[in-house]
């Protein structure tokens, strides 16, 4: 880790100077055997034990009549939310180090994830609310106070930039396709949001763009 780290701030650094960015890719979820899941068990949604009453996945939906079960941890957003969302701002200002583009796969689960119970099938699971624009502010807080050259926080779909966020340095910026289903708000609180037939909102992308 320690070499590859070396060798890929050099590669970085060779690449910036030819006008070339480099973008990485930030799952939303963990690997239940990870260490991240194991260090820091209390704030996830399983017990001491690392067992889960809950899991990641999606409901039934064109691309799957049954649904998918993926087996991730959940997170606890309001134990994290206690904290500022620590755990997670780490995680972002290492990421700002590596990278000078971040995409945040399954951006959506920071709106509404979806359940999965464990021993059930994504039939019977249900959609929660997540973290919402708590979490948008604490990272952009983050990023005005860390001074880490973070400016821009951009979502293909539906996104905060709809409820007064600024558009200009360090704006939010949306789209939409016409054939996607339009999200639910985020700024909600947990809770549930509906049952096994809630459909999709789709894929949903954030950028975190250096400043010019």
């Amino acid at each position: 880790q320690y070499y590859f780290d070396a060798q890929w701030k050099a590669l970085k650094s060779y690449a910036n100077t030819r006008g070339v960015e480099m973008m990485g890719d930030l799952p939303m979820y963990m690997a239940p055997d990870c260490a991240d899941v194991w260090g820091n068990k209390d704030i996830f949604r399983m017990d001491e034990d690392g067992r889960l009453d809950v899991s990641a996945g999606v409901p039934p939906d064109a691309f799957s009549g049954e649904g998918q079960a993926w087996g991730n941890p959940l997170y606890n957003w309001e134990k994290l939310k206690e904290n500022g969302y620590d755990w997670w701002m780490r995680r972002m200002r290492q990421c700002a180090e590596r990278y000078d583009i971040l995409r945040i796969d399954h951006f959506r689960g920071l709106s509404e994830y979806y359940t999965v119970p464990e021993g059930g099938t994504p039939k019977t699971g249900c959609w929660q609310h997540g973290p919402g624009l708590a979490f948008i502010k604490a990272v952009s807080d983050m990023i005005d106070e860390s001074g880490s050259g973070l400016g821009v926080l951009a979502a293909a779909g539906e996104h905060p930039a709809r409820q007064g966020r600024p558009d200009a340095q360090g704006a939010c910026r949306a789209r939409r396709r016409a054939d996607q289903p339009r999200a639910p708000a985020l700024g909600r609180g947990d809770g549930v949001a509906g049952g096994a037939g809630c459909p999709s909102a789709g894929r949903r992308r954030t950028r975190l763009l250096k400043k010019g």
